[in-house]
């Protein structure tokens, strides 16, 4: 699992990682 604050990542993940 990436941690990463991206718009496509977050996408994906459903999760707002900042």
């Amino acid at each position: 699992m990436m941690h990463i604050a991206d718009p496509s990542t977050v996408e994906k993940v459903k999760i707002p990682e900042y």
